[in-house]
């Protein structure tokens, strides 16, 4: 069998396909690095600008509820009863902007010369700021899409006032730049956005064709009337398709954490991070009451929670790919169902209700790594781990079962 793998492998990297997604990783890897190293040194002045916008646009308002105010305290019966019946909130409203006024004014002059306060004075500022933006989305003063497109969804302004309140009482050192590349906000990172499904989809592309090379050279038949069992050749295949695809990205990941940290620092494995309380983290049934309920964990503790979720996932879809292509003998058909596989778990996340029981039951959902440890998708970790480990196991069994029937002409 030993043989076999050694093939397999040599076969695996004389590919020139592997050679170029790979050396693609490297590249996106390593534009990654520079685009956070542009972003850190760029980050005073970025935030200085969003905090200056925020702040004329809270003054405006401010400004046009002033005039709103004065009539409601000097104007005629009629104008007061009018400004009640349409603004019965007016005060609180009123209330709710002088203080987005202020806090954007505060911190935008913390960007502007941090040695005048600490970054302590920053996260009390930041805590006051974005309890008050959660009221004010609330109670109807700015919707949902504002704060979206402001890059302030209320989930993680949730989760940054658990972080912001955890640092300020146990009085930890506080990192006050969300850019500043060490090699743990590396691994962090890889976990956050579309960086799993990237991930993904580069291990998909370098294992599809591990069992269509032969197919595709028309070698299958000399390689399947070898003196050797169908067993040790579908063992090999799969052996070499673990740790060429996902070794090969482990490795360039480590590669990056070492480089991120010899230019950054290693970082803490302790730092505070959010997580889903463990009631959900832990069950086997999908429930949407106990979203946006966070506990704070540690950074370590996080990564190994999201790496053995990520591994899970990963492995789940390559043997799901692997048995397709068993299946079909074609690299477009293998393709086309894989496509269409990650495009439904992509609908699914963008436009289906985040409480619908359906999430955590459709094993793609948990490529959202972060989406799933922060109780932003009604995903249990623990039945994603059940679900996706169902899959493996099946889609490994008939796998097994379609390419030891496999005869000559590359049929069944």
């Amino acid at each position: 069998m030993s043989r076999l793998i050694q093939m397999e492998l040599y076969k695996f990297m004389k590919q020139r396909k592997n050679q170029i997604i790979l050396a693609g990783l490297f590249l996106f890897f390593l534009g990654v690095v520079i685009y956070y190293s542009y972003e850190q040194r760029q980050y005073d002045f970025n935030m200085r600008s969003e905090m200056e916008s925020e702040y004329y646009n809270a003054s405006a308002v401010v400004d046009s509820l002033s005039l709103k105010k004065d009539r409601l305290e000097k104007g005629t019966k009629e104008e007061v009863e009018e400004i009640k019946r349409t603004s019965p909130d007016f005060y609180e409203e009123y209330d709710f902007w002088m203080n987005e006024k202020d806090t954007s004014f505060k911190l935008f002059y913390y960007y502007k010369n941090r040695k005048v306060k600490g970054a302590e004075y920053c996260k009390k500022i930041e805590v006051e700021k974005y309890k008050n933006l959660l009221i004010g989305w609330e109670k109807g003063f700015m919707s949902k899409d504002q704060l979206i497109s402001r890059g302030q969804e209320p989930t993680e302004l949730e989760r940054q006032i658990r972080i912001n309140q955890y640092l300020l009482k146990n009085k930890l050192h506080i990192v006050d730049n969300p850019y500043q590349l060490t090699g743990v906000n590396f691994l962090f990172l890889m976990l956050k956005g579309y960086m799993p499904m990237i991930l993904l989809v580069i291990i998909i592309l370098l294992c599809m064709d591990i069992f269509l090379s032969e197919m595709e050279e028309g070698s299958y038949k000399l390689y399947l009337t070898q003196p050797f069992s169908r067993r040790k050749a579908f063992l090999s295949k799969i052996f070499v398709a673990g740790i060429t695809s996902i070794g090969s990205v482990v490795v360039l990941l480590f590669a990056f954490f070492g480089i991120t940290s010899i230019l950054n620092g290693v970082g803490s494995m302790k730092y505070p991070q959010t997580m889903t309380e463990g009631k959900m983290l832990l069950s086997l049934t999908p429930d949407s009451n106990l979203l946006g309920k966070l506990d704070i964990t540690t950074t370590g503790k996080y990564l190994m929670l999201g790496y053995l979720l990520l591994a899970l996932v990963i492995i789940t879809t390559v043997m799901v790919t692997i048995y397709i292509s068993v299946l079909t003998d074609s690299t477009s058909i293998t393709i086309g169902v894989i496509t269409a596989l990650l495009l439904l778990g992509f609908v699914l996340s963008s436009f289906l209700d985040t409480t619908i029981s359906l999430h955590a039951f459709y094993p793609l959902t948990y490529i959202n790594v972060y989406s799933v440890l922060n109780a932003q998708v009604n995903a249990p970790l623990l039945l994603g781990l059940v679900v996706n480990g169902l899959i493996v196991f099946v889609a490994l069994i008939l796998s097994y079962q379609r390419f030891c029937k496999k005869d000559l002409l590359g049929g069944c």
